[in-house]
């Protein structure tokens, strides 16, 4: 297909890694979508816990590729507070998605996450069995599979610990939660025990227009190439960006008895660099690229 026939659907375009991928596809037509009642211009209106609302957007729009980027807001803890609506959310709703491609021949991008793992041991790849330890981590694993066995037609991309600079933000980032909270003088408590990968969310974003605009299919590990815990990458973004890292402090034991997450994981991105020429960026290349938002 040639460049000049693409059209593409962003579902979840107001979030950090849908706005992203609109600065990525640059002058690639594309609509985004809203899942609220008053749709602003230029936006198409889908709510993923409406079936019909899937359909009509993608019947009325007739795209040739859509990147799934909506995640359920709040995050981990709220799945799990809401495991129902959470399931509705993002696996049956990714379902109907799915379904829609197959019958209408688009290219479909689905963003996964390290939680489809549980962290068992340090170093995951592509093809590792999936068993996740909550509900967040459920749903994304109950899609993969659920695309693996019906599409053809079709990027999985795992990340993880996405970040970025976005100040209009109502549902923040960790790097946003820092600088909402050390802007107001306000101490925050960061884990030491969490591990993983942090991913800026532009260097994600090139990386899921790349795979959208190519041929290849399957599972693709995409993350940042720094190994630090949770503690250790907001104690480097406060260096580098110059906020008041004094006011940090770790955790050490884990209290939290909500939701478990993985505790120590790196999702091996050899497959995807042998097969891309997006480069993966360290955790300060990613907060250079910031850097120069910020100020």
């Amino acid at each position: 297909m040639q460049e000049d026939s693409y059209r593409f659907l962003v579902i979840g375009s107001r979030g950090l890694i849908g706005k992203a991928v609109i600065n990525a596809l640059g002058d690639i037509p594309f609509k985004g979508t809203f899942s609220g009642k008053d749709c602003p211009e230029g936006l198409l209106r889908l709510n993923l816990l409406e079936p019909d609302s899937i359909k009509r957007t993608i019947d009325e729009y007739r795209p040739t590729h859509i990147i799934h980027c909506a995640n359920f807001s709040g995050g981990a803890r709220v799945c799990e507070k809401n495991s129902d609506e959470a399931r509705k959310f993002h696996f049956e709703a990714t379902k109907v998605i799915g379904q829609e491609c197959l019958s209408k021949n688009i290219r479909f991008v689905f963003i996964s996450t390290e939680c489809v793992f549980d962290g068992a041991k340090e170093e995951y790849f592509e093809d590792d069995p999936l068993n996740p330890l909550n509900v967040y981590g459920k749903g994304k694993a109950d899609s993969e599979l659920w695309i693996r066995e019906n599409l053809s037609d079709y990027i999985i991309a795992r990340t993880m610990f996405v970040f970025g600079w976005q100040p209009e933000t109502t549902t923040p980032n960790a790097m946003m939660s820092a600088y909402f909270a050390l802007r107001n003088h306000k101490k925050i408590q960061v884990p030491t025990f969490r591990w993983g990968t942090p991913t800026q969310a532009d260097n994600l974003a090139r990386a899921l227009v790349e795979m959208a605009k190519s041929e290849e299919n399957g599972v693709f590990h995409v993350s940042g190439k720094t190994f630090c815990n949770r503690y250790q990458w907001i104690k480097e973004i406060c260096q580098e960006l110059g906020w008041n890292e004094s006011l940090v402090e770790p955790i050490n034991e884990d209290k939290n008895h909500e939701v478990q997450y993985p505790h120590r994981i790196r999702l091996n991105t050899d497959k995807f660099l042998l097969r891309f020429k997006t480069k993966l960026l360290t955790l300060h290349e990613s907060l250079q690229e910031i850097k120069r938002q910020y100020e």
